[in-house]
C-alpha cells in the first residue's frame, strides 16, 4: 500500500543545537538495546533470486513471522536464516511502510528479516547497499535505524561522527546499537551535515552513512 505524503513539521532553516547533538551522540553510544543479535546470521544462502517482485507487493505485517527461509518481495530478497558475522545496518518498522517509503535501492538487496512482534520487522542489510527513502515518509514513520552487533564483533570499537563532533564506543554485548538518524532527520541535523558511523572488526571496516536533503533520506553501508 502506498501511503499519502504527510505534511511534516520538521524544521527548515532553524538553528540546530550542537549541545543537543552531544546529548544524542552520547545517548546513542551508551545505550545498547536489549534484543540479542547472536545466532541470527549465516553467510548468504546460494540460489536465492536477486531482486524481483513476487507479484504480491510488500508482505502483509501478519506474514512477517512466517516467511520461508528465502523470499523475494518488493525491493528485497528476504532471508530468515542468516548468521550475521560482522556489524550490519538495520532499519526497523512495518515491512510495508519500509517498502513503500523507498525510492531507490542500489547494490545488494539481500536482507535478513527478524520479526519483532506487533507487525514490526527488523531488516538487516547483508551487503553493500545504498537505500534512498522519500523524506516525508521517512519522517512520518520515524524508522528505528542502527547496527546489529553479533558475538564475534564483541570488543570492537566504533566512532560516530557528525559536523566535526564525534563519540566513540566499544561493543561489550551482542545486541542492537541504535543510531539517532530519525532524530537527526527530524531536527534538521542531517541537512546540515551527514552522519557517519565506522567500526572495524577482524581487519575489515564497516561504514554506515546517512544524509538528507529536501526530498530524500539516504542510508549507505559499505565494507
Amino acid at each position: 500500500m502506498r501511503h499519502q505524503k504527510a505534511n511534516s513539521n520538521r524544521p527548515g532553516s532553524g538553528r540546530f543545537s550542537i549541545a543537543a547533538l552531544g546529548v544524542l551522540l552520547a545517548s546513542a553510544c551508551l545505550a545498547s538495546l536489549a534484543t540479542a543479535a547472536d545466532g541470527s546470521e549465516v553467510n548468504r544462502p546460494g540460489g536465492g533470486s536477486n531482486g524481483g517482485n513476487n507479484g504480491g507487493g510488500a508482505a502483509d505485517d501478519e506474514t512477517v513471522g512466517t516467511l520461508p527461509s528465502s523470499h523475494a518481495d518488493g525491493w528485497f530478497d528476504l532471508y530468515r536464516n542468516v548468521l550475521v558475522q560482522r556489524p550490519r545496518m538495520y532499519v526497523e518498522g512495518r515491512l510495508d511502510d519500509i517498502q513503500s517509503s523507498i525510492l531507490a535501492l542500489r547494490g545488494s538487496n539481500d536482507v535478513l528479516v527478524q520479526d519483532q512482534g506487533s507487525g514490526i520487522a527488523r531488516l538487516v542489510f547483508l551487503g553493500d547497499a545504498q537505500v534512498v527513502f522519500d523524506r516525508d515518509m521517512f519522517h512520518l514513520f520515524a524508522f528505528n535505524t542502527g547496527v546489529v552487533v553479533p558475538r564475534p564483533a564483541l570488543g570492537s570499537d566504533s566512532i560516530l561522527q557528525w559536523g566535526g563532533n564525534s563519540a566513540t564506543h566499544q561493543f561489550l554485548s551482542a545486541s542492537t546499537y541504535a543510531l539517532p538518524i530519525a532524530a537527526m532527520e527530524s531536527s534538521g541535523g542531517l541537512d546540515r551535515a551527514p552522519m557517519r558511523f565506522m567500526t572495524s572488526f577482524a581487519g575489515r571496516r564497516t561504514v554506515l552513512g546517512s544524509r538528507a536533503d529536501s526530498a530524500f533520506v539516504v542510508l549507505t553501508q559499505t565494507h
